[in-house]
């Protein structure tokens, strides 16, 4: 019963010290995921750990340029072709990341929606 007790409580203090850690996703987070999605798009059958893991973040990547992607499109913020690819996605965000390290820290939605707006402005009417 102490065993159950002293697990429950570990794993309660993980559980909350990792949502502190990741209330947004930041700049050097999304470095991070670019930079595991480069690798892992190098390698056709990952095998392991390390490849599988950049697989996953490519993943997350994927799903996370899409989502705000799509929130900055539904605002009329801005207006992205249809063909528009994840891969052009993510080279447009790395080229953002890359001209502001400064700003790594801050939230990672920052250099999405930064570069979305200078590639794809809406039209004025």
């Amino acid at each position: 019963m102490k065993k159950a007790i002293a697990l429950l409580a570990t794993l309660t203090a993980f559980a909350i010290h990792a949502q502190e850690e990741t209330s947004y996703t930041s700049g050097n987070d999304l470095a991070q995921w670019i930079a595991a999605g480069e690798r892992a798009s190098r390698v056709p059958r990952p095998s392991t750990n390390n490849e599988i893991l950049d697989s996953l973040q490519l993943s997350g990547l994927t799903y996370y340029l899409r989502g705000v992607a799509d929130q900055a499109a539904l605002t009329k913020s801005v207006c992205i072709p249809s063909k528009t690819t994840v891969a052009q996605l993510s080279e447009l965000t790395n080229r953002t990341l890359k001209e502001n390290p400064e700003h790594w820290k801050g939230n990672g939605a920052f250099f999405v929606f930064k570069a979305l707006t200078r590639a794809f402005p809406c039209a004025e009417k």
